[in-house]
């Protein structure tokens, strides 16, 4: 009897998994196909129509609609009273590994959210023409939510790129957000910034295969990037000097990097420089205006740091400036600007030549001295950002050429880095105490070598004469 139980059971489950399983969607779309059919839900009145044209071009056109609205039976009017929500995951096993930019996903009951972005009834596939989560439908979709966030990016170039090349691997919001940025948010502070610039770098590095990509950067003689490698969690990542959603070019007035707003950008690591530099003649006349002063871009380069500015030889020829000279002692930076006559017609400054032209000796003091030992408050070979006005600056020779010999101090900072072959020995020995004004030259070098010598040889030459003739006196 009992066997016979379980028989009829069973049988009657097999005949109603056929039942259900035989319904096609034309058997649903009989009543759903009807615009005006709903079901009321507390005080709210839930819209029960699927348009079929929708359904047919959508990512589950194929798909049954008891496959996801399951123990349904459409001989049972109402079919259920307590109708659960789509489970997604029955089918899309693992997504919430794909979804990292939404963390919380992966703990919280899935079906709850992905209707949210992929849609309903009309849900499109992730890629492809007419996605509502790739290209420009992104932003929309995505917008629901996080609107000042598209707002922002409507600003940026990686929005101008969307909007003029029609290439799949444009920035949209999902190219840049199906990679793990935000992981290692939480207790990783490195790992984080590593998965910022790895983002970045997919695209603006220079072995990239995006065809989108117009500028490729290199990240080996950066600063920053030596100190992110060694491990300091605080190195500054493209999105800490670049933002994240607002990126423009450095050219863009606007841009956290152009020559107005740099100084901001940087500062909020490099505080004590930005407050030196905010008090330096570039930093009070970018206050009055003047955008053309040099700020943090003008004289550091945004990836290679190590880089210098290229100078025309013309200008080294024109303003009687030692190039080598110019390099190591970093006066480059300067010639970079104020050598250029034409750029300090624009503000009404006088070129490098021009301003010094009251310089006795000029030559001589550009192969020597820095701007830096004159137009800073800082003691060689550091490097100042306080760049002091002109009435701060001095003016006089003075300070140098006086009793104390304050420039037999200064030069000794550059002269004693030069090889023996190029300055002699007597540079840092004889020469060394030579300096009256500026009438020190290798020739009065050489005489005061050639003097000491022949003194020298005098006197071993007098000791040998006294010796020899006493000694034959003597053996009389």
């Amino acid at each position: 009897m009992k066997i016979l139980y379980f028989v009829v059971t069973f049988m009657l489950i097999i005949a109603n998994y056929g039942t259900l399983s035989s319904i096609e969607n034309d058997d649903c779309m009989m009543c759903h196909s009807d615009p005006d059919m709903y079901m009321e839900k507390g005080r709210s009145k839930i819209s029960l129509w699927v348009d079929n044209s929708k359904f047919m071009f959508s990512a589950h056109k194929n798909v049954k609609c008891i496959d996801c609205h399951k123990g349904f039976d459409p001989d049972d009017i109402p079919h259920k009273e307590n109708i659960g929500k789509i489970d997604c995951n029955s089918c899309h096993q693992g997504v919430e590994k794909k979804h990292t930019f939404h963390p919380w996903m992966a703990d919280a009951p899935l079906q709850n959210d992905c209707k949210k972005c992929h849609g309903y009834h009309y849900a499109t596939p992730a890629k492809g023409k007419g996605s509502k989560v790739s290209g420009i439908h992104s932003l929309q979709q995505c917008g629901t939510c996080h609107q000042d966030v598209v707002d922002e990016y409507m600003k940026s170039e990686h929005y101008k790129a969307l909007l003029s090349i029609s290439d799949e691997n444009a920035p949209d919001c999902n190219y840049c957000h199906s990679k793990p940025i935000t992981k290692g948010w939480i207790g990783n502070y490195i790992e984080r910034k590593a998965n910022q610039n790895q983002v970045c770098t997919d695209c603006h590095s220079h072995d990239t295969k995006n065809p989108s990509v117009i500028k490729t950067i290199t990240n080996s003689n950066s600063r920053h990037f030596q100190l992110k490698a060694e491990g300091k969690e605080h190195a500054a990542v493209c999105t800490d000097c670049h933002g994240f959603h607002n990126i423009k070019k450095n050219e863009d007035f606007e841009a956290r990097l152009s020559v107005k707003n740099s100084f901001s950008a940087c500062g909020k690591c490099h505080v004590h420089i930005a407050q030196e530099y905010q008090n330096s003649i570039h930093g009070l006349a970018q206050i009055k205006g003047n955008m053309d002063a040099a700020s943090c871009v003008s004289c550091h380069f945004e990836h290679d740091l190590k880089k210098v500015p290229h100078v025309d030889e013309a200008i080294f020829k024109s303003n009687k400036l030692n190039k080598q000279f110019a390099i190591d002692s970093k006066m480059i930076y300067c010639v970079s600007c104020h050598g250029d006559s034409e750029l300090m017609g624009k503000s009404n400054i006088k070129s490098l030549l021009e301003s010094h032209s009251w310089l006795p000796e000029l030559e001589s003091h550009f192969s020597a001295v820095s701007c830096f030992d004159c137009h800073s408050s800082y003691t060689v070979p550091y490097l100042s950002h306080n760049i002091l006005p002109l009435e701060k600056s001095v003016k006089t020779c003075n300070p140098c050429h006086e009793q104390d010999m304050n420039l037999k101090s200064k030069l000794a900072n550059y002269y004693k880095t030069r090889k023996t072959g190029e300055s002699g020995i007597i540079d840092g020995t004889i020469g060394g105490g030579s300096y009256v004004g500026l009438s020190r030259s290798v020739i009065l070098d050489n005489l005061s070598f050639i003097l000491l010598g022949g003194v020298f040889i005098g006197l071993l030459a007098h000791g040998y004469i006294r010796w020899y003739f006493r000694s034959k006196k003597e053996s009389k």
